[in-house]
């Protein structure tokens, strides 16, 4: 028995405590500065003195993995059959994104895109053609081919993302994207704001030639989404969005109810959750809501606006306890967000 190679030690700010992480089992936890200094003590390859530990500590360290009977050679091939397994699985959930334009029928407030309106009005809505779909298609099936015998287990999907990809003016080449990756054998996911959906019902479904999953963005309440997440005409968007994630949840499609939340709208959270309710989503197994702090995107300013770890914690907290269904995550990361649930 041995200290693990892989261990991570975090020393907590004004505590004696530490977070440790173990790289392969995936552990984390928050232990004294008592067990990192006996884990430390035995890194060289001493034979470990359990006297200092009580029983119950040792055996969850050996379970956990931060103590093991793995040389450090076995170790080392572990983790890499390990990072193979993980590549093979990531190949497997291959997709690729289609952007039919940059354009959009929105100005959100914290938009990360909107610096490419400087190259004017023209350029940024330029749309794809058909032969740019159809040289879409042939690229995807070349990449697919090079998945080195993996491609007929790798999910035949494309995501439509933008700019907007479901706007009214663009619905022809919509369509066409569709209708040819469906005969290709191709379902569909979208990003999409939803404002305009009302004019793609026929799109939405189950199966090939289908989009069955979808993100739609509510940034709040009607009074504080309205004021985030405008029409170009400056007209509120909420009251479109929220009928048209109604229909789509009628047809058997998974909306993802995304929210961006900063200070500005962190306080009104619980009130959305309430919109949910009333509107009866959170009864439907399709309808899946979450949020992630704004991202903001280079060279752009405002992290002053971003809640705090605790406002954070405290959020995930309430939210759970006001609807049982509803889970709310807000964080950057995957990462971070694992920390967090792990600590509070």
């Amino acid at each position: 028995m041995r200290t693990s190679d892989y261990n991570i030690y975090v020393p907590l700010p004004d505590s004696d405590k530490y977070i440790m992480i173990h790289g392969y089992s995936g552990a984390v936890d928050v232990v004294p500065k008592g067990v990192v200094e006996f884990l430390r003590g035995f890194e060289d390859g001493d034979s470990l003195d359990s006297a200092s530990l009580t029983k119950e500590t040792f055996a969850s360290l050996k379970q956990r993995g931060y103590l093991t009977e793995r040389t450090p050679e076995q170790e080392q091939n572990f983790v890499c059959k390990l990072g193979r397994l993980l590549h093979n699985v990531q190949k497997k959930r291959a997709g690729f994104l289609v952007m039919p334009t940059y354009d959009c029928n929105l100005r959100c407030s914290y938009c990360y895109e909107r610096r490419l309106c400087v190259k004017g009005r023209a350029w940024l809505e330029k749309t794809m053609d058909r032969n740019m779909v159809d040289a879409v298609y042939e690229a995807v099936a070349w990449i697919r081919q090079g998945l080195g015998g993996l491609e007929d287990n790798v999910p035949k999907t494309v995501t439509l993302y933008g700019g907007e990809p479901f706007l009214k003016r663009n619905a022809e080449l919509v369509n066409y994207i569709i209708e040819k990756g469906g005969e290709l054998g191709y379902g569909f996911k979208a990003i999409t704001n939803g404002v305009e959906l009302d004019g793609f019902l026929d799109l939405l479904g189950k199966g090939r030639g289908k989009v069955g999953w979808m993100q739609i963005t509510l940034d709040g309440p009607p009074q504080i989404h309205d004021k985030r997440r405008f029409k170009a005409d400056g007209g509120g968007s909420f009251t479109d969005i929220a009928r048209n994630i109604t229909a789509a949840l009628e047809r058997g499609v998974v909306v993802s109810a995304h929210t961006n939340v900063d200070k500005k709208n962190a306080e009104y959270i619980l009130e959305l959750v309430d919109i949910y309710v009333g509107q009866g989503w959170v009864d439907k197994p399709n309808f899946e809501p979450f949020c992630s702090l704004v991202q903001l995107g280079p060279n752009t300013t405002g992290q002053g606006n971003l809640p705090t770890k605790n406002q954070v914690a405290q959020l995930i907290k309430e939210s759970a306890e006001w609807h049982p269904r509803v889970q709310l995550v807000t964080v950057n990361t995957h990462f971070k967000n694992k920390v967090i649930q792990l600590l509070t």
